[in-house]
């Protein structure tokens, strides 16, 4: 009830790591919050069902774990990430986006296109939004499909001093390779 959804359950209080899967510490730490009294062992043992040591969300329920896994491919495969999904889709920077602005948004650009239905992008909606849903989401709400914990951090705290510190080491490291890159271009072209 807290959370309205798997997804929602999934994105706030399971997924630490954001990678799909939770690991036993995640697990441990999930049950903790709800304060779940019984014996996490014997309840880990039963939900890891195909015994890989980790429980995907598609373990707790099909539905939203394909949802969120065919999300999160999608924005990969067509914009690099969520963060270029959501540039894509909130092209003037009002920061949210409701419902229907986001469900046309991304089936536009063909998520949910074989199911030939808007249901997938709306179980994602659902799973985006927070509790006390406003009816909107922000970036914030679907970060954590971020695989890199570096953009994850740099979007959720843009104006932390020890965040934009690092973005700028990292820019001038990426520059630095670069040039170097070209350097060795240049030298392999000389030889042939």
């Amino acid at each position: 009830k807290k959370y309205g959804n798997f997804i929602s359950a999934w994105r706030q209080d399971m997924d630490e790591d954001g990678d799909m899967e939770l690991s036993f510490k995640e697990f441990c730490h999930a049950c903790t919050k709800v304060s779940f009294d019984g014996d996490v062992l014997a309840l880990w043992k039963e939900m890891d069902k195909d015994g890989d040591s980790g429980i995907s969300l598609v373990e707790i329920d099909r539905d939203s774990g394909e949802a969120l896994i065919r999300f999160k491919e999608f924005c990969y495969e067509e914009f690099g990430g969520p963060v270029g999904m959501w540039e894509t889709i909130d092209p003037k920077k009002t920061t949210r986006v409701s419902r229907s602005h986001f469900v046309s948004g991304v089936m536009a650009h063909g998520f949910g296109e074989a199911e030939g239905t808007e249901e997938m992008a709306s179980i994602v909606f659902d799973g985006f939004q927070g509790e006390g849903s406003t009816g909107y989401v922000t970036l914030s709400n679907f970060i954590f499909i971020e695989e890199n914990p570096f953009k994850r951090r740099l979007m959720l705290n843009p104006e932390d001093p020890s965040v934009l510190k690092a973005a700028k080491l990292r820019k001038a490291k990426e520059a630095r390779s670069a040039r170097e890159l070209k350097k060795m271009r240049a030298a392999k072209a000389e030889f042939r």
